[in-house]
């Protein structure tokens, strides 16, 4: 009272703080439950069916056939984010803009997963694999694009947590239905496929997008469309950073990702039945390790305002997961490998997108730019798998990779930190 009383009678009263925007419980929620449906899809197919299926079409060259199989399908499908995501940035429907595209790739995923199963060679394996892989990237971009759409930055971290935990829950809970399912892949395949295509629908159902088709659109260039392809890093250094240090993680992650059944079999020394049923206990406790360290950083992130230090701390807890295998090549050490792993992962994936949608170039292009931000995932995931069958041949075996995948990582955590728009 004394303090107010010295004040001129005519001064104002300071401002309260602005109210923190509200959480969109109902849009994050769908947004977990999405991406929870299509990695249990992609962890089923490439932890434990693919490799499978490589492997009892040829067993002598399983190592060589699923590097060509993999990188193929990363290959062709390497613009189909960037590409759908500038579609559908300019799409006018009753539906709104992005979920007609998430429509017609749950579609047409499910029915491509339901016929992969009956592939029997290593070409119509790799076709079919394409297919897969483009029409599930259709669904994937514009629904990557939701968050900027949607949820108010200051949000962002909660909302990049629940997309990091599902992602990391979908990968766990698909490598146990996969190894469930692993003398039954028929069954298997057509069960995610449904899964998919009522959970991308629901989404739709629950989330209802303004009608665009009355919303302004420029006139349509292929000329400016390509132009837009490409992002300076010149006039956009943030962006540039935020893709290179995305294009090192992934790819130290995906480098053993894409072989780890075979790690297990050939480095550790287990039987094929082992192993499959070992990729599930191995994602278990990643999954504990993921949702601890998720549900730590992405709140404590948007708290202290900081996105940097978390993610580049997180990439060099995965690093050090990476050198794990090769001082403890045994059950022991690949739960050790898992737990820190999952620590890292776990952080690295609840703050990562929040970090990526606050670096984009423009408003106006949020689905462009963030399926070019999305090529960093896709590029990498097309380079590991013929990388890692060259080393695991020809350059010294599983250590090499290992070696490999850790020095990767860590270099990742250097590229975070240049960016200056995002603390």
């Amino acid at each position: 009272m004394v303090a107010d009383s010295l004040l001129p009678a005519d001064t104002p009263a300071p401002a309260a703080p602005p109210d923190r925007p509200p959480m969109p419980w109902r849009l994050v929620g769908s947004l977990f439950g999405a991406y929870l449906a299509l990695f249990i899809c992609y962890s089923a197919l490439t932890s434990v069916f693919l490799p499978n299926q490589v492997s009892d079409i040829d067993p002598d060259d399983k190592v060589a056939n699923l590097a060509v199989v993999t990188t193929l399908s990363s290959v062709a499908t390497l613009l189909v984010q960037p590409v759908v995501g500038a579609l559908s940035d300019r799409t006018h429907s009753r539906l709104g803009r992005r979920a007609p595209w998430m429509l017609l790739g749950a579609l047409l995923g499910a029915v491509f997963l339901a016929v992969l199963p009956l592939a029997t060679s290593v070409g119509v394996l790799a076709v079919l694999w394409v297919l897969v892989q483009a029409t599930l990237n259709i669904a994937q971009s514009p629904l990557t694009a939701v968050l900027p759409d949607r949820v108010p930055v200051e949000r962002r971290g909660v909302a990049s947590t629940f997309v990091g935990v599902a992602t990391m829950v979908g990968t766990t809970v698909g490598a146990v239905i996969a190894a469930g399912f692993a003398h039954r892949a028929g069954l298997g395949h057509v069960t995610i496929a449904a899964f998919v295509l009522v959970v991308v629908a629901l989404f739709v159902v629950l989330n209802p997008e303004p009608d665009s088709r009355g919303a302004a659109r420029a006139a349509w260039s292929w000329r400016a469309f390509a132009r837009g392809m490409w992002v300076s890093p010149r006039q956009h250094p943030d962006f540039a950073w935020a893709f290179g240090a995305r294009v090192l993680l992934t790819l130290g992650f995906w480098i053993l990702q894409a072989f780890q059944l075979y790690l297990l079999r050939d480095h550790v020394g287990m039987d094929d039945d082992t192993s499959n049923a070992f990729v599930a206990k191995l994602s278990v406790v990643m999954l504990v390790a993921v949702v601890v360290s998720a549900a730590v950083t992405g709140p404590w992130s948007d708290r202290v305002r900081r996105r940097k230090p978390f993610v580049a701390v997180c990439s060099l807890l995965m690093a050090l997961a990476m050198t794990v295998p090769l001082v403890a090549p045994t059950e022991s050490g690949m739960y050790v490998y898992a737990a820190l792993l999952g620590l890292g992962f776990g952080g690295y994936q609840s703050l990562d997108l929040a970090l990526m949608t606050e670096v984009l170039p423009s408003r106006d292009s949020v689905g462009k730019d963030l399926g070019l931000l999305n090529v960093a995932t896709n590029l990498p995931q097309a380079i590991a798998p013929a990388l890692g069958g060259l080393v695991i041949n020809q350059m010294g075996g599983y250590p090499v990779l290992l070696g490999c995948a850790a020095t990767v990582a860590a270099l990742s955590a250097l590229a975070v930190l240049p960016i200056r728009s995002v603390r």
